[in-house]
Order: C-alpha cells, then sequence, then structure tokens
C-alpha cells in the first residue's frame, strides 16, 4: 500500500509543478478571468486544490482546521510557490510514514464541526482523487483562455517518465 500511495503523491507534486508552468503563461487578468466551472476562476481553482490538500494533509499531522485557509489570502497573499510547497509537505508525509500508518485511521473534524474516522490510505487516496478532478477543470480553463501548450497531466504519462 505504501508504495502506491508514494506514487501518487510523487505524481500528484509533479502534475501540480505541470499546472503551474500553464499557470505561470498566464497574467493577472487571465488568472481572475471569470469561467464558468466549479471555481470561476483558475485563481480560485488552485486556491481550492490547495486547501483541500493542506486541510487533508493538517488533519493526518492530528491538527484541527476550522476555515479554509485561502479564506486568510488575498489576490497578492498567494504564490505558486506556497501552491507547490504544500504538494511537496504532502509527499514528504506520506514517504516519511510507516507502513502501519495507512491502515490506521485518521480522527479529524470536518469544518461544519462533524467528526469523523477514516483510514489514512482512504484521505490519501482522496486528495489525490480531488487534485486530479481540478487539474482538469483547469486544462479546459486554460483551453478558454487562448493557451495553446498545455502539459498532459495523466498518470500514465507521470509513469512513462519515472522509468
Amino acid at each position: 500500500m505504501k508504495n502506491t500511495l508514494k506514487a501518487y503523491t510523487s505524481y500528484n507534486l509533479w502534475a501540480n509543478n505541470e499546472m503551474i508552468k500553464c499557470v505561470e503563461k498566464l497574467s493577472q487578468e487571465q488568472l481572475h478571468q471569470t469561467i464558468e466551472s466549479s471555481f470561476n476562476s483558475v485563481f480560485k481553482t488552485i486556491l481550492h486544490i490547495w486547501d483541500a490538500e493542506y486541510i487533508w494533509l493538517q488533519r493526518m499531522q492530528g491538527n484541527s482546521i476550522n476555515d479554509w485557509p485561502s479564506k486568510m489570502m488575498d489576490k497578492e497573499g498567494f504564490s505558486t510557490n506556497l501552491f507547490l510547497a504544500s504538494a511537496a509537505n504532502f509527499n514528504d508525509f506520506v514517504n516519511a510514514c510507516s507502513d502501519s500508518f495507512f491502515d490506521e485511521n485518521c480522527e479529524y473534524t470536518n469544518l461544519k464541526g462533524e467528526q469523523f474516522s477514516t483510514p489514512f490510505a482512504t484521505v490519501i487516496m482522496h486528495c489525490m482523487n480531488h487534485g486530479t478532478y481540478h487539474r482538469g477543470q483547469l486544462v479546459t480553463m486554460f483551453r478558454q483562455l487562448g493557451l495553446e501548450e498545455i502539459p498532459s497531466t495523466d498518470l500514465m504519462t507521470f509513469a512513462k517518465i519515472q522509468k
């Protein structure tokens, strides 16, 4: 299990880096331009991915989060380095865990104050899958903004470069 989850968090870090290459090509206007999607701009979608990764990592480390971390940020207070650091921290955390950790339960309280107990392996898979889902939305947004060179972030692409 550990090797699979380590590969998945490494993939997530790589895919987030690929997305940031596109984000860095955008103007501030494009970054914040309204586009119909789950979150109505590239900036808000990036923030949402970051929020989720940050919150789930904190929960796995035994910390309670009472609000979305991005609520404390303004347009100028968030950087792509923060986004990538969060994915790197998640990856480092999973790599440092013992094999038995993944079978244990993560006890946490969600933002509504409800308590849950979920296996750590499930939490990790959920968070990585969540990032993949929203990166797909980013690709569509990038196309709508006129970007022509958008890298593939498919898991199979990552697997090919890991050989």
